[in-house]
């Protein structure tokens, strides 16, 4: 009940502690010009679909309509007015089957080189076709799949380098150890593991830092624990 009052804008979000919302009437949060706006249907998914397709950059209909979560009979109608309106452009990107679409007058930068860790729930890897179409990188939350069967782990974080996934780690906080805890590292294919493995361990490093754990600690499930053990030595 109480998500789908926040959903249709009877509550909202006041507070955070941890991972828990705390809930408040709108109206007790928002400035009062923001609550009395009117804005029907037609207007919010456009302007929701303009500032989709901005994130993302570039993205094809499905992509723009999962970020989002939009319906198919919303999104089509609205991208065809932002192309006819001149606020989309409709583009081809090599590799790709479907139309993408780009906010016109987007600077595309040449070149992208973040490096980070990625939580199974950041918006580059959360629609999984297009984590897939970008940088061939096959990625599933097994949470919920039997141990026996998972092929990475429980809770794995991908990881960016140089704007290219390069592999992925399963990773556990155990406070009891104060330890930043590997349970598994992996590569992708025809990456260099020394590589990999120093920049990776510079963002575990830090990640146990923010965690206020004392150490990072390597199992030995994945290809990477050696080398990956070798750099935070």
């Amino acid at each position: 009940m109480t998500e789908a009052l926040f959903a249709a804008g009877v509550l909202t979000t006041e507070t955070r502690v941890g991972f828990a919302r705390h809930y408040d009437l709108t109206e007790n949060v928002l400035p009062p010009e923001v609550v009395a706006r009117k804005v029907d249907d037609e207007e919010a998914v456009r302007e929701l679909t303009l500032r989709a397709a901005t994130a993302l950059g570039v993205g094809t209909e499905a992509d723009i309509r999962d970020y989002f979560r939009l319906a198919p009979l919303q999104v089509k109608p609205a991208i065809a007015k932002l192309v006819a309106d001149g606020e989309l452009e409709l583009v081809e990107v090599d590799g790709w089957n479907a139309p993408a679409y780009l906010r016109a007058g987007q600077t595309i930068p040449r070149l992208d080189r973040g490096t980070a860790l990625l939580c199974p729930f950041d918006p580059l890897i959360f629609f999984r076709p297009r984590v897939q179409r970008l940088f061939d990188f096959h990625y599933r939350i097994e949470i919920y799949v039997p141990a026996p069967k998972r092929q990475f782990g429980y809770y794995v974080w991908p990881f960016l380098l140089d704007g290219q996934l390069v592999g992925r780690v399963d990773l556990k906080a155990e406070r009891t150890r104060d330890a930043l805890h590997v349970v598994g590292a992996f590569t992708e294919p025809e990456q260099d593991k020394s590589r990999v493995a120093n920049a990776l361990a510079s963002e575990l490093r830090t990640m146990a830092n923010w965690l206020g754990l004392a150490e990072v600690t390597v199992g030995k499930a994945g290809d990477l624990t050696k080398e990956l053990s070798r750099s935070l030595a």
